[in-house]
Protein backbone atom coordinates (compact mmCIF):
# COMPACT_ATOMS: atom_id res chain seq x y z
CA UNK A 1 0.00 0.00 0.00
CA UNK A 2 1.25 3.50 -0.76
CA UNK A 3 0.45 6.67 1.18
CA UNK A 4 -0.13 10.18 -0.05
CA UNK A 5 -0.64 13.04 2.43
CA UNK A 6 -0.83 16.83 2.17
CA UNK A 7 0.47 18.85 5.10
CA UNK A 8 -0.41 22.54 5.22
CA UNK A 9 1.97 24.71 7.22
CA UNK A 10 0.94 27.74 9.20
CA UNK A 11 2.45 30.88 7.65
CA UNK A 12 4.03 31.84 10.99
CA UNK A 13 5.98 28.59 11.33
CA UNK A 14 9.51 29.05 10.01
CA UNK A 15 8.40 31.42 7.20
CA UNK A 16 11.68 31.20 5.26
CA UNK A 17 11.69 27.41 5.15
CA UNK A 18 12.35 25.60 1.88
CA UNK A 19 13.09 21.95 1.04
CA UNK A 20 16.75 22.37 2.03
CA UNK A 21 16.10 23.84 5.48
CA UNK A 22 13.26 21.35 5.90
CA UNK A 23 15.82 18.56 5.49
CA UNK A 24 17.77 20.02 8.42
CA UNK A 25 14.61 20.15 10.52
CA UNK A 26 13.92 16.49 9.69
CA UNK A 27 17.42 15.50 10.77
CA UNK A 28 17.18 17.47 14.04
CA UNK A 29 13.59 16.61 14.96
CA UNK A 30 12.27 13.57 13.07
CA UNK A 31 15.43 11.47 13.04
CA UNK A 32 17.06 12.57 16.30
CA UNK A 33 15.46 9.78 18.34
CA UNK A 34 15.14 7.33 15.47
CA UNK A 35 15.75 3.81 16.75
CA UNK A 36 15.65 1.91 13.48
CA UNK A 37 17.67 2.03 10.32
CA UNK A 38 18.26 5.62 9.23
CA UNK A 39 17.27 6.56 5.70
CA UNK A 40 19.60 8.07 3.18
CA UNK A 41 18.50 11.51 2.00
CA UNK A 42 18.82 12.82 -1.51
CA UNK A 43 17.30 15.57 -3.61
CA UNK A 44 15.49 14.78 -6.82
CA UNK A 45 13.59 16.65 -9.52
CA UNK A 46 10.90 15.30 -11.81
CA UNK A 47 11.57 16.10 -15.48
CA UNK A 48 8.05 17.36 -16.33
CA UNK A 49 4.78 18.52 -14.82
CA UNK A 50 3.99 21.10 -12.14
CA UNK A 51 6.81 19.83 -9.89
CA UNK A 52 9.56 20.08 -12.50
CA UNK A 53 10.73 23.51 -11.33
CA UNK A 54 11.81 22.54 -7.79
CA UNK A 55 13.54 19.75 -5.90
CA UNK A 56 11.97 17.10 -3.71
CA UNK A 57 13.60 15.22 -0.87
CA UNK A 58 13.70 11.43 -0.92
CA UNK A 59 14.07 9.50 2.34
CA UNK A 60 15.26 6.09 1.19
CA UNK A 61 15.38 3.09 3.50
CA UNK A 62 16.08 0.62 0.71
CA UNK A 63 15.97 0.26 -3.06
CA UNK A 64 12.41 -0.96 -2.71
CA UNK A 65 10.86 1.57 -0.30
CA UNK A 66 11.09 5.32 0.22
CA UNK A 67 9.17 8.50 1.01
CA UNK A 68 9.28 11.38 -1.47
CA UNK A 69 8.67 14.80 0.10
CA UNK A 70 7.71 17.92 -1.86
CA UNK A 71 7.80 21.39 -0.29
CA UNK A 72 5.45 23.61 -2.28
CA UNK A 73 4.15 27.16 -2.10
CA UNK A 74 1.46 29.03 -3.95
CA UNK A 75 4.33 30.58 -5.95
CA UNK A 76 5.87 27.27 -7.06
CA UNK A 77 2.71 25.30 -7.84
CA UNK A 78 -0.48 26.99 -9.03
CA UNK A 79 -2.61 24.08 -7.73
CA UNK A 80 -1.72 24.77 -4.09
CA UNK A 81 -4.22 27.61 -3.58
CA UNK A 82 -7.07 25.48 -4.93
CA UNK A 83 -6.05 22.60 -2.65
CA UNK A 84 -5.88 24.92 0.39
CA UNK A 85 -9.35 26.29 -0.36
CA UNK A 86 -10.74 22.76 -0.73
CA UNK A 87 -9.26 21.73 2.62
CA UNK A 88 -10.52 24.91 4.31
CA UNK A 89 -14.07 24.10 3.14
CA UNK A 90 -13.74 20.64 4.71
CA UNK A 91 -12.98 22.12 8.13
CA UNK A 92 -16.05 22.33 10.40
CA UNK A 93 -14.54 24.94 12.74
CA UNK A 94 -15.20 28.28 11.03
CA UNK A 95 -12.29 30.16 12.65
CA UNK A 96 -9.87 27.35 11.79
CA UNK A 97 -11.21 27.23 8.22
CA UNK A 98 -10.43 30.94 7.82
CA UNK A 99 -6.89 30.36 9.15
CA UNK A 100 -6.42 27.41 6.78
CA UNK A 101 -7.61 29.45 3.79
CA UNK A 102 -4.76 31.93 4.43
CA UNK A 103 -2.02 29.29 4.36
CA UNK A 104 0.44 29.41 1.47
CA UNK A 105 2.68 26.36 1.93
CA UNK A 106 2.15 22.65 1.53
CA UNK A 107 4.28 19.59 2.06
CA UNK A 108 3.28 16.51 0.11
CA UNK A 109 4.63 13.12 0.97
CA UNK A 110 4.23 10.10 -1.23
CA UNK A 111 5.42 6.63 -0.43
CA UNK A 112 6.24 3.80 -2.73
CA UNK A 113 3.91 0.84 -2.33
CA UNK A 114 5.29 -1.17 0.58
CA UNK A 115 6.78 -4.44 -0.72
CA UNK A 116 7.50 -5.74 2.78
CA UNK A 117 5.21 -8.30 4.37
CA UNK A 118 2.59 -6.96 6.78
CA UNK A 119 3.36 -3.33 5.95
CA UNK A 120 6.71 -3.29 7.73
CA UNK A 121 7.22 0.44 7.05
CA UNK A 122 3.98 1.68 8.58
CA UNK A 123 5.83 2.83 11.72
CA UNK A 124 7.94 5.19 9.59
CA UNK A 125 4.79 6.85 8.25
CA UNK A 126 3.21 7.09 11.70
CA UNK A 127 6.39 8.70 13.05
CA UNK A 128 6.43 11.19 10.17
CA UNK A 129 2.78 12.11 10.72
CA UNK A 130 3.46 12.56 14.46
CA UNK A 131 6.38 14.82 13.55
CA UNK A 132 4.04 16.97 11.42
CA UNK A 133 1.36 17.04 14.14
CA UNK A 134 3.92 18.59 16.49
CA UNK A 135 4.46 21.57 14.19
CA UNK A 136 2.18 24.38 15.45
CA UNK A 137 -0.76 25.16 13.16
CA UNK A 138 -0.26 22.16 10.87
CA UNK A 139 -3.11 20.58 8.94
CA UNK A 140 -2.79 17.00 7.68
CA UNK A 141 -5.09 16.08 4.81
CA UNK A 142 -5.60 12.70 3.16
CA UNK A 143 -6.43 13.42 -0.51
CA UNK A 144 -7.14 9.76 -1.26
CA UNK A 145 -10.04 9.76 1.21
CA UNK A 146 -10.75 13.51 0.99
CA UNK A 147 -10.50 13.90 4.79
CA UNK A 148 -8.73 16.13 7.25
CA UNK A 149 -6.69 13.88 9.53
CA UNK A 150 -5.39 16.57 11.85
CA UNK A 151 -6.13 20.28 12.14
Amino acid sequence: MSYHMHILLDNEYNPDMDIYSFKEILVKEYLKTWLGERPSMEYSRVPFGPRSNYDSLILRWSDTWWINIYFETIDTNENIKQDIEHIAHKCVNHERAIAISKMTRRIVFLTKADPAPEYAHTDYIIELMTFFENIPGTVIFDPQNDKIIYA
